[in-house]
């Protein structure tokens, strides 16, 4: 590349002697500043006429020069630089109009803000049927471009897919408020905007694979794909189901005397690997995920107290020492503290039933 004050010119040198021979005097030349002046002033006629001869099939690329599309349309009329399908992609995302709203089909706003990020024609014309079937703010759209470019194809695809789930006919997703839960990170994943979109699709295909209903727009997605992960990895490991059934049976059996209830409130055990999942899910905690493995080998005791009107519903979730007598930890979800009254009293309660039993069995 060649530069004169502002203007760069691109020229190749191949192309230049297949078409010009030159002589044993004209070798002098090579390392000569003339030379560079016959080879910028070649290239620049030949893409002058290019220009012209692309103006006369395409003659919205005048406008779009003129808007700030120069790299692009530099390249459109060194036709050599693009495949066909290129130039049809081309054809498809600048409209022959005689406005610049329109060739683009974009508000000024959002060209404006694709031309500042001097986007490939790849991701232009993605970014433009985009912006042309979901609404996007002009305030979310800079954060769109960014995770585009970042993303690359598997952004686009991810985004994409997410975009098209909906249920009873109406989208789970609307883009724009998408864009904007990604560069927030709602879901507390803690990673990028565009590896969370990779994250959330993730995990709605686990939940689809596994008949799980996804808690759509979760707080703690993070938690959420991270618990189907364990939960997927651990189905790779259980070929024998019976014998799992057995394990949990087993453990059943072993703790069901420590069962307990008044008329609010009771005590329940899992009886399946499944339940541990469950509660760890819906109760945002980690008892689905690492305490799946200690329940199984007796290294940990745990309990769900439930609301008997809502007995399927997960409330606390208990950890107890190995007598049964004392919590190891008890929290409602989201890992919260014990607070009512109510519940207070119910686990003293219940803990005094199982000292008491524990001494009757001594």
């Amino acid at each position: 590349v060649k530069k004169t004050g502002a203007r760069a010119y691109v020229y190749n040198l191949d192309r230049f002697f297949e078409k010009h021979k030159y002589t044993a005097a004209e070798k002098i030349l090579w390392d000569s500043e003339e030379l560079d002046h016959l080879l910028m002033k070649y290239d620049r006629d030949i893409v002058r006429v290019s220009f012209a001869v692309q103006y006369l099939c395409y003659p919205q690329i005048e406008k779009l020069y003129k808007a700030g599309f120069d790299h692009i349309i530099h390249n459109f009329v060194l036709r050599d630089l693009y495949t066909a399908e290129e130039i049809t992609r081309f054809e498809e995302c600048f409209a022959d109009e005689n406005k610049i709203n329109t060739i683009t089909s974009l508000t000024k706003g959002q060209w404006s803000e694709m031309i500042r990020y001097r986007l490939t024609l790849d991701e232009w014309i993605w970014l433009k049927r985009m912006l042309n079937t979901y609404k996007i703010s002009d305030s979310s759209l800079p954060v769109f471009i960014r995770m585009t470019i970042r993303g690359g194809s598997g952004f686009m695809k991810d985004f994409a897919s997410v975009c098209r789930i909906s249920e009873d006919g109406s989208p789970v997703y609307e883009a724009d408020q998408l864009v904007s839960d990604l560069a927030r990170d709602h879901g507390n994943t803690g990673l990028e905007p565009h590896q969370a979109c990779r994250y959330l699709c993730d995990y709605i295909r686990m939940c689809r694979r596994n008949r799980i209903v996804p808690a759509y727009r979760s707080t703690n997605l993070r938690e959420e794909h991270d618990t189907l992960v364990i939960m997927e990895n651990e189905k790779k490991h259980r070929r024998n189901d019976e014998k799992t059934q057995e394990i949990y049976d087993e453990r059943f059996n072993e703790l069901s005397c420590y069962l307990y209830e008044d008329e609010e409130l009771a005590v329940i055990l899992p009886h399946r690997y499944s339940d541990l999942i469950y509660e760890g899910r819906h109760n945002h905690n980690c008892v689905g995920s690492i305490y799946v493995s200690r329940y199984e080998k007796g290294q940990s005791n745990i309990f769900f107290i439930r609301e008997k009107n809502k007995i399927e519903e997960s409330y606390i979730t208990v950890e107890l020492n190995r007598a049964c007598d004392s919590t190891v930890q008890a929290f409602y979800s989201h890992n919260r503290r014990i607070t009512k009254k109510r519940d207070l009293k119910f686990i003293d309660r219940w803990l005094e039933h199982n000292r008491r039993f524990n001494v009757t069995a001594a």
